[in-house]
């Protein structure tokens, strides 16, 4: 690839997300969806104690996070979110592979995501992940589209 980018994120850390983070994680949400969370959501989440959010960094700069809540037998992916200028790179999945380590580190035995219908790159991309669609969830959405329940099941033997 060789690109000046794709050695960017080559060099992309992952980390736990901090408050200070969340300034930027809004700048990504508004950069990536029409309705996006804002900072008193993400906040109000991210204190929740089953909760937790990491990072890839470039530079010092968080550019793709992932928010994880923890239930007793699986665990449910709030968000996968990658900056524009940084998609396509194979930073959701190097983000991917964190959330699956840090999942079974909390003995999770699935992992438990929805797709909006019309996010196609997302359904193929955890297609791809291992997921498989187990279940429409109608009108799920604020815009009152369809939802696609994605679960992958978890061992502690496997890798991501």
């Amino acid at each position: 690839m060789g690109t000046e980018k794709n050695k960017e994120t080559r060099i992309a850390t992952p980390r736990r997300i901090a408050f200070w983070d969340l300034k930027a994680i809004v700048a990504i949400e508004h950069a990536s969806y029409s309705t996006p969370w804002n900072k008193d959501q993400l906040e109000t989440m991210l204190i929740e104690p089953e909760v937790e959010g990491w990072g890839l960094y470039v530079g010092g700069k968080i550019q793709a996070y992932a928010i994880i809540r923890y239930r007793t037998r699986h665990a449910y992916l709030e968000t996968l979110t990658v900056h524009p200028k940084y998609r396509r790179q194979g930073m959701a999945t190097d983000l991917m592979h964190e959330v699956f380590d840090r999942a079974l580190q909390h003995r999770s035995r699935s992992l438990v995501l929805e797709v909006h219908e019309t996010n196609l790159a997302a359904q193929l991309f955890f297609g791809k992940m291992g997921f498989t669609v187990t279940k429409v969830l109608h009108k799920y959405y604020e815009d009152e589209a369809d939802a696609y329940l994605f679960v992958r099941h978890l061992h502690a033997t496997q890798t991501a």
